[in-house]
């Protein structure tokens, strides 16, 4: 029995979602059946990637006490197949351990967010029994919600559902494998360092890793989150202060200048670590490599960052994560970020973003109040810069610095020092 069922809907110019649904449902009756009678109904209509661990954690969350789920989502880049790799990860053995049934429908080449194609995806999905009842269909934001209970209980060094683990962890199957590959291989780069290959490692080593993230202001969703070089070098030398038995600072991504990679003492460059993965597509499974290693190892290792879907995914996978939001943050920001809190994910609100756009964008957030985000599917909170205000975002932007506040700084290595002893 398939519990976890993924089906194809393809929009094509002659034929829009209502029809592909009937004719759809009209060749498989007994999925239809399945999709219309689900106890609940998710929806990540905006295609955020950073969205889709809340989905997971809800999903999982909803069929403790259920037995069927739906997920629907939009689908039209090639790079989106990643995503659906992690769905089978999160999903596929939660299910079959569980007897518990997701229906996955995909909508493919009908875009993501504008109001007129989020209401063809959800009325051709919601025909029938479903169509009476709207309010069964949930967005992001209750997605959050709905995981809340559960994420709360988690025990750091756990992965959401040991399903997860399974996976992570289970020598023999092919993540197992490609985990060991990349860790081996870092080790191996680690220990040829002169500063490291003396090091006496014994007991619980102490690591940071810093995760940069940095996205276009035009089309890049929440661009004021950006990390700055500038920033990323005062966090490793304020970390290096403040907690002197740090073995290491692991850098993640590419936005870290040549002098903190090359000339402070106990930083060592991961990179784009994920490329030491190559047969591994997906948020989630590329990060699941940090759980193999933090057991493997046996080191104790907790991530910083700006606030990203990076973070929670990290989060979910029972790692130690403080990210970085803003003061400024909508009430129902705040709120979801609360939902997430537990003893090994915490956060710091700074009063100044560390990158230039962010100030900018701050900046003009605060002298022109924008309506606060709803719950519900219906009005998704807008992400992205207006095209006709990424100008005027370059243009303030070029007058702001690209650091953090000192007082900022303290509150983040303080929270990254309380982690430790957690």
């Amino acid at each position: 029995m398939d519990f976890l069922q993924v089906h194809f809907l393809k929009k094509t110019e002659k034929k829009q979602p209502e029809m592909i649904y009937k004719e759809w449902g009209g060749k498989n009756p007994a999925a239809k059946s399945r999709l219309e009678s689900a106890d609940r109904t998710y929806c990540n209509f905006g295609w955020q990637t950073g969205d889709f661990p809340h989905f997971y954690a809800a999903i999982i969350s909803t069929l403790k006490s259920n037995t069927k789920v739906n997920f629907i989502i939009p689908f039209e880049k090639e790079h989106d197949k990643g995503v659906l790799l992690d769905l089978s990860f999160a999903l596929e053995r939660f299910c079959n351990q569980e007897q518990k049934f997701v229906t996955v429908l995909v909508f493919e080449n009908v875009g993501r967010a504008a109001d007129r194609k989020l209401w063809e995806i959800i009325e051709a999905s919601t025909s029938g029994s479903m169509g009476q009842n709207k309010q069964k269909i949930y967005g992001p934001m209750e997605a959050t919600e709905h995981a809340s209970e559960f994420v709360k209980k988690m025990k750091g060094g756990s992965t959401f559902t040991p399903a997860w683990q399974q996976l992570t962890r289970g020598n023999g199957n092919p993540l197992f494998q490609a985990y060991a590959d990349a860790c081996r291989k870092f080790s191996e780069d680690f220990f040829k360092s002169s500063q490291f290959s003396n090091d006496n490692f014994r007991g619980k080593a102490k690591f940071v890793c810093i995760w940069d993230r940095v996205v276009p202001l035009k089309g890049g969703a929440n661009p004021q989150y950006n990390s700055s070089e500038a920033g990323n070098q005062q966090l490793c030398e304020k970390l290096l202060k403040d907690i002197p038995d740090l073995k290491a600072i692991f850098l993640v991504g590419t936005g870290f200048s040549s002098h903190t990679k090359k000339n402070i003492s106990k930083v060592f460059d991961m990179g784009k670590f994920w490329e030491a993965l190559p047969s591994i597509k997906g948020r989630l499974r590329q990060n699941g490599f940090f759980d193999y290693m933090t057991a493997m190892y046996n080191c104790d290792v907790v991530h910083v960052g700006m606030k990203s879907g990076g973070m929670d995914a990290l989060g979910l996978l029972g790692q130690k994560v403080v990210f970085i939001e803003t003061v400024h943050a909508h009430e129902l920001i705040q709120e979801r970020i609360e939902y997430f809190h537990t003893k090994h994910i915490t956060f710091v609100d700074v009063h100044r973003l560390p990158s230039p756009e962010g100030k900018a964008i701050e900046s003009i957030r605060y002298s022109e109040p924008i309506p606060a985000p709803q719950k519900g599917f219906l009005k998704p909170i807008t992400s992205t810069i207006p095209k006709e205000r990424i100008s005027e975002v370059e243009t303030l932007k070029a007058t702001k610095s690209d650091k953090f506040g000192q007082r900022d700084l303290a509150m983040i290595t303080a929270k990254v020092t309380a982690m430790f002893s957690s």
